[in-house]
């Protein structure tokens, strides 16, 4: 065990001088924890080749073994990277002990072999390396179907929060003591104290709900040029306003990038999903978050968008049996003592013959407005000036001490009048623009800049998450670090 740590820490050292960087990838750190479990957990549950329990084992105890080993090696690996898989992938898998138990022998006794032994041939016997090709190639797409078969399985994937670092370090002492465990006490309360000290931790943010330490927290997720803002209460309720959305299907915001966050924060259930409007730069993400996390109720406009996302989202809330409800201004609900309220669309527009074109879409858009303990965060979507003039002609209490910028900066909204009803401590612009879509608009940013207002854009600092406990807020943003309170205008 020595030298095979010793020979770990010499390889890893070529490598990172060779390349430092790989320090830091999945890859690097999947191949050299499964070695280390290889060499260092293994022999403590598969007895050491040649050392067999029997003098003279039977072919069947033989075969019975070597599928034990497979299932050791499978499982002291699957145990050593479990951290690492959630850390990187959000999720974790436990199938492949089983399928591993097909699938090794095929490719280690068949599939490997055959194809190093076509290679041998090929210079000497080209139409059996042909003959021996096609054979290995049959194999192949054998073990691709099993794997799809497993993989396709329900539960074959456990969605999985990133672990923090006192998570980590409480598994893998739990995990050590486990396997070095002798017959002695200590051991057993060295083992429970370490797995106690790893569910305290896991728990931690439903103990601060308990104990009533836990903020009003928002996240402005970096989704591009769209929106996906999650509200988590003091009293342990969240609630996401739309998902994002990316232009290219194959990349999908909600998998990639909300749900992700979703679980490194331990969010397992959504008390409230909001669509404020179906264009696809909201839309598209929520699908995914539907489909994949327990989700109490949803809101949405009314509006329906002539989509294969958004008919997927229909039938999500149709089977999952989701209450959706469509609410108007002036509608309020409490999540705990922080109360949200509906201030676009009016229930007369809902009736009225709405346009049809896009921007017609934009001022249909769900407003709301989070009020907690005297501090307000508005949320207009992408409302544009004819909605912003009504809302001031309404005379809505618009300020606010954190705004959403309307329409990702766009042009089309932040009159000036608007701007100075809200007087924001800070405008938030959850935008990343293009050619297409020049957003932020420099005249908007103009605006703000007059009146001295804080801006902060998820292009530049990524998610920006804002704080409120004991009367302060606190702010910091995932590329920039901690927001200051007296923020200098960008």
């Amino acid at each position: 065990q020595s030298d095979l740590l010793n020979n770990l820490a010499l390889a890893a050292l070529i490598l990172l001088l060779l390349s430092p960087s790989s320090l830091f990838r999945p890859s690097f750190q999947l191949s050299f924890v499964s070695v280390w479990a290889i060499g260092y957990l293994l022999p403590k549950l598969w007895p050491p080749a040649g050392n067999p329990e029997k003098p003279d084992p039977s072919w069947g105890y033989r075969g019975l073994l070597y599928l034990w080993g497979i299932f050791c090696v499978s499982l002291v690996s699957q145990l050593a990277t479990l951290p690492v898989v959630a850390w990187w992938f959000h999720q974790i898998s436990f199938i492949g002990l089983i399928s591993n138990l097909l699938l090794v022998p095929l490719t280690g006794v068949f599939v490997v072999p055959l194809g190093l032994l076509a290679i041998g041939f090929s210079p000497f016997f080209p139409w059996g390396t042909a003959f021996l090709f096609k054979i290995t190639t049959f194999l192949l797409e054998w073990t691709w179907e099993i794997s799809h078969f497993f993989a396709s399985l329900p539960g074959a994937f456990i969605s999985f929060p990133r672990p923090a670092w006192p998570e980590i370090f409480f598994y893998f002492s739990a995990l050590f003591i486990l396997f070095n465990r002798r017959k002695n006490p200590r051991d057993s309360w060295a083992l429970g104290l370490i797995l106690a000290g790893l569910l305290l931790a896991f728990s931690f943010p439903q103990i601060k709900t308990v104990l009533g330490l836990r903020p009003l927290a928002l996240t402005f997720l970096d989704v591009g040029h769209g929106s996906a803002v999650l509200v988590e209460f003091p009293g342990g309720e969240n609630l996401l306003v739309d998902g994002g959305g990316s232009p290219n299907p194959a990349f999908d915001l909600g998998e990639r990038v909300v749900s992700p966050f979703l679980r490194q924060k331990k969010v397992f259930s959504l008390d409230t999903v909001v669509l404020t409007h179906p264009h696809p730069d909201h839309l598209n993400g929520l699908p995914f978050i539907l489909g994949k996390f327990k989700v109490k109720e949803f809101w949405w406009n009314g509006e329906r968008a002539d989509s294969e996302v958004f008919s997927r989202l229909e039938d999500l809330i149709q089977r999952k049996k989701v209450p959706a409800f469509q609410p108007r201004a002036g509608w309020t609900k409490n999540f705990g003592e922080a109360r949200v309220r509906i201030l676009h669309p009016e229930p007369a527009l809902s009736r009225q013959s709405k346009e049809s074109n896009w921007h017609g879409q934009n001022n249909q858009s769900l407003v709301l407005q989070i009020d907690y303990q005297g501090q307000r965060v508005l949320l207009p979507a992408d409302i544009e000036a004819a909605v912003e003039n009504s809302l001031l002609n309404r005379g809505v209490v618009l300020q606010s001490q954190i705004l959403q910028v309307p329409h990702h900066g766009s042009l089309t909204s932040s009159q000036p009048a608007f701007i100075a009803a809200v007087a924001p401590r800070w405008a938030v612009f959850s935008a990343r623009g293009s050619v297409r879509f020049p957003v932020p608009h420099p005249e908007v940013l103009k605006r703000y800049r007059d009146r001295n207002i804080p801006l902060l854009r998820t292009d530049q600092e990524g998610a920006i998450r804002f704080l409120f406990k004991n009367g302060e807020w606190r702010g910091e943003s995932y590329l920039k670090g901690p927001i200051p309170v007296s923020a200098k205008v960008n």
